[in-house]
């Protein structure tokens, strides 16, 4: 895709079209998914509809924040609250006749985003982002949507919705949850909306970080998108690089760990960059609430509410860490390799593909990028790096393909930072 065509497009069309055509990997295969094709974001075709139950309120748990009431009025009215159903699901809802969703009473035209599990409408007064409960396998896991999830992404939703951000920061709000319960099963839904907030009036555009170093798949001999952006500096493209995109990328990240107790698990899928009409990076972007995880620690430190109950850190980043084929069991230490996977090995591998695809640029080699990401990355946490952050960095080996076993890591030193 060339700049100066999205630049003129309308904000949704590009998203969707950056999701599913400038994906670097798409398409899965194989064992890492369990969605016929139709429903792919990358096969599939560009919209299907999406069937909703109208379901009594009392039949669900509603969990709600700040949503802008022309979302909300599509999905509640006084009698009713739409609940949407992926027809991949119906047998198992069948299995557990929990009928409730089967009684369809209409459908929305959407398009599938990169996760296949949450899809854009089309066709509303203010589009908005549905994800649903699919229990099939995409890429890394099987995408479940229960209790525990929705009630994080609301919990998270009011942390950020209170609070002063980053003035480079931004997100995607998922203002409403709804969660069906009956005979032992637990089914979410969240409405993510488009508008990144904090909102501003003139026109943005998000592009996911995968899409700015993926090759357009309709038009290879364009250049990546995080090319054509700093070219536009004419000759300064590191120090635009650095001031627009590094820097905004590792700081805003080091303020949620550091002062809010909050780790973002960023990746090129959850992260995007937001960029104005002319074509300047103005904020990085986070989507999927879901998966932020809460410190107690630093929280406690710094008088911070601890209302959370789902992805503590020293629960699940405490377990035993398998490392060059060996056991390490220190509780402590096995919290920083949790960091240092999030930041070292997944935000690196961002960095990595940033450092190939401007290395085209004199003024942008990669040691130069490299010097960069550690010189802000330890202003950033002013100190704090080191009760965080192990001496050494956490890799997951590359044939480890599954976050959900038990994986192996392999030991290296820092690369950024």
């Amino acid at each position: 895709m060339l700049l100066r065509n999205l630049l003129v497009g309308n904000p949704e069309e590009i998203f969707l079209y950056l999701e599913r055509r400038v994906n670097s990997k798409f398409p899965l295969s194989g064992p890492y998914t369990g969605v016929p094709a139709c429903y792919r974001a990358d096969l599939g075709a560009e919209s299907y509809p999406l069937p909703f139950v109208n379901l009594e309120p009392g039949k669900v748990e509603s969990f709600e924040c700040l949503p802008d009431e022309r979302v909300k009025s599509e999905i509640v009215s006084r009698n009713d609250v739409k609940f949407f159903v992926h027809p991949l699901m119906v047998p198992n809802y069948l299995d557990k006749e929990l009928y409730d969703l089967l009684g369809f009473c209409g459908n929305f035209r959407v398009s599938s985003t990169s996760s296949t599990r949450t899809v854009m409408t089309r066709d509303k007064e203010k589009n908005f982002m549905i994800k649903f409960n699919l229990e099939k396998r995409l890429g890394e896991r099987t995408r479940k949507l229960k209790r525990r999830q929705v009630e994080h992404s609301n919990k998270i939703m009011q942390e950020l919705s209170t609070i002063n951000l980053p003035e480079d920061f931004a997100y995607m709000p998922e203002s409403f949850g709804v969660l069906y319960a009956k005979n032992g099963s637990e089914i979410g839904m969240i409405i993510r909306e488009f508008q990144a907030m904090p909102h501003v009036e003139e026109k943005r555009f998000v592009l996911p970080l995968f899409s700015l170093y993926s090759l357009d798949k309709n038009n290879r001999e364009h250049d990546p998108l995080l090319a054509q952006i700093v070219e536009n500096a004419s000759g300064k493209e590191y120090e635009f690089f650095h001031s627009r995109v590094l820097r905004p990328l590792i700081s805003t990240w080091a303020y949620f760990v550091s002062e809010r107790g909050i780790s973002p698990d960023i990746h090129a899928q959850n992260c995007l960059l937001e960029i104005n009409e002319e074509g300047i990076p103005t904020r990085v972007v986070y989507r999927d609430l879901q998966e932020f995880f809460i410190n107690s620690q630093i929280r406690e430190q710094k008088n911070l509410h601890m209302n959370f109950t789902r992805n503590i850190i020293g629960s699940s980043d405490s377990t035993p860490k398998r490392v060059n084929g060996e056991l390490v069991k220190d509780k402590r230490e096995c919290r920083k390799i949790g960091y240092s996977i999030r930041y070292d090995y997944t935000i690196g591998r961002i960095l990595d593909y940033f450092a190939i695809v401007l290395s085209k640029f004199p003024s942008c080699p990669e040691e130069r990028i490299i010097d960069g990401a550690k010189a802000v990355f330890k202003e950033s946490f002013n100190g704090l790096e080191k009760e965080i952050f192990p001496k050494k960095a956490y890799y997951l080996k590359p044939e480890q393909k599954n976050m959900e076993e038990e994986f192996e890591l392999e030991e290296v030193e820092p690369k950024y930072r």
